[in-house]
């Protein structure tokens, strides 16, 4: 029996890119369908008003895209996105998130998550030996209720939580393709402090290990089928 897993899509593309790439829910199921070839994806974008199911037992797991917003904002879909995942935890639905993903599920199970005096991370960030994109601010300060694992990196801390539920998240992007951080890296040119930008530069052709990380989250995805 296939998966029917939801996207729960926080955000999508500017207009110029998503003409050229697509949704973030199309990036997703690019992403993960090599590793889970069965599998029913369908998007609820919540950010356009799409509804949360009021059964979490509805899908065999969920999967958290990034966002532009912070888990700060004041957004009216934010407090029922929270409540939301509490609930399919306490149904041991499998759920995984990216970037903002990752930080929204932490702050519901009770972490820390706001800017980093630091600044962005951009370029090739890995967790645990396991390379991928990155671009972001915010991040995990704290370790939330119910991590199994954590896994950081010499930019953040908290890069990959494996919760015991259960459930898979990280910080950065592994969901990006070469061309979309390509036109990331012009896009934020200008945007970047120089120190930032120029570490963005330094190695771009850093080990990224996309593939090896849809096999972690279909891992997780599959847990309770």
């Amino acid at each position: 029996m296939s998966l029917r897993i939801a996207i729960i899509v926080a955000d999508e593309p500017w207009d110029e890119f998503y003409e050229k790439f697509g949704t973030y829910a199309s990036f997703f199921v690019d992403w993960m369908r090599p590793v889970l070839p069965d599998a029913a994806f369908e998007p609820i974008n919540v950010v356009s008003g799409m509804a949360l199911p009021r059964d979490p037992g509805m899908y065999d797991g969920y999967l958290i895209s990034g966002s532009r917003y912070g888990v700060y904002d004041d957004q009216p879909w934010l407090q029922p996105l929270r409540d939301f995942l509490r609930r399919a935890r306490d149904l041991h639905r499998p759920m995984g998130g990216v970037c903002f993903g990752h930080q929204i599920m932490a702050e519901a199970f009770g972490s820390d998550v706001g800017k980093s005096p630091d600044g962005y991370v951009m370029g090739v960030e890995t967790y645990g030996g396991k390379g991928a994109y990155a671009l972001h601010q915010d991040q995990v300060f704290t370790v939330p209720e119910g991590a199994a694992t954590v896994m950081s990196s010499p930019r953040c801390d908290i890069g990959r939580i494996e919760y015991a539920f259960p459930a898979l998240s990280v910080q950065h992007h592994p969901e990006f393709t070469t061309a979309h951080f390509d036109d990331l890296m012009d896009l934020y040119r200008d945007i970047l402090s120089k120190d930032a930008f120029e570490t963005a530069l330094k190695n771009p052709d850093a080990k990224r290990d996309s593939l090896d990380i849809a096999r972690d989250f279909a891992r997780v995805l599959r847990s309770q089928a």
